[in-house]
């Protein structure tokens, strides 16, 4: 694939953020072929688990999260407050029903 650019090319380099930009198109094709690749049954129900830490932010972006899945119908679980290592080892262990 090829490059993206990046968001706000005018901002200076030391703001500048390093977001790549793509055509819809193109990131469906790029995901497409990464499930391809990591042998991911696209048609098989998506199954999310997930956590947060103590930030004051977590609660408003696990609450968007949330609404996000269950928008599109993914099953999920909020392990509420762990640490990253909990949940690396959490999602290597679970089995969502």
């Amino acid at each position: 694939m090829g490059s993206f650019g990046t968001a706000h090319n005018d901002w200076p380099k030391s703001t500048a953020p390093r977001v790549p930009l793509a055509p819809p198109e193109a990131l469906v094709q790029y995901y497409n072929q990464l499930a391809t690749e990591l042998k991911i049954d696209l048609s098989a129900p998506a199954k999310v688990i997930y956590g947060r830490d103590t930030r004051s932010s977590g609660h408003t972006l696990v609450t968007a999260l949330a609404a996000a899945l269950d928008a599109t119908e993914t099953e999920h679980v909020d392990y509420k407050i762990l640490t990253t290592r909990a949940l690396s080892q959490t999602s290597r262990s679970t089995r969502l029903p």
